[in-house]
């Protein structure tokens, strides 16, 4: 589900923004989210699996949250 709410994100960005170019949309959203560390442990169970999914890198981005949580009022106002 983080898919549709980066691109309403993005299409807000745009909206107060028409001439930014997409590179320059992706380096906004990337510089206001919100950091997220991997989980403690950095294994994590997900539901119903036995399987766990090991968190690779820091809090900046890492291979659970990427760059972080998108973060819309940041993101219109940064």
């Amino acid at each position: 589900m983080a898919s549709p709410h980066v691109a309403g994100v993005a299409a807000l960005v745009r909206s107060l923004h028409p001439d930014m170019s997409p590179a320059t949309v992706t380096a906004q959203l990337q510089r206001t989210a919100v950091a997220q560390a991997c989980p403690p442990g950095r294994d994590y169970f997900p539901p119903g699996t036995t399987t766990p999914q090991t968190c690779y890198g820091g809090t900046a981005n890492n291979g659970f949250y990427g760059h972080g949580l998108v973060d819309a009022l940041r993101a219109v106002t940064g």
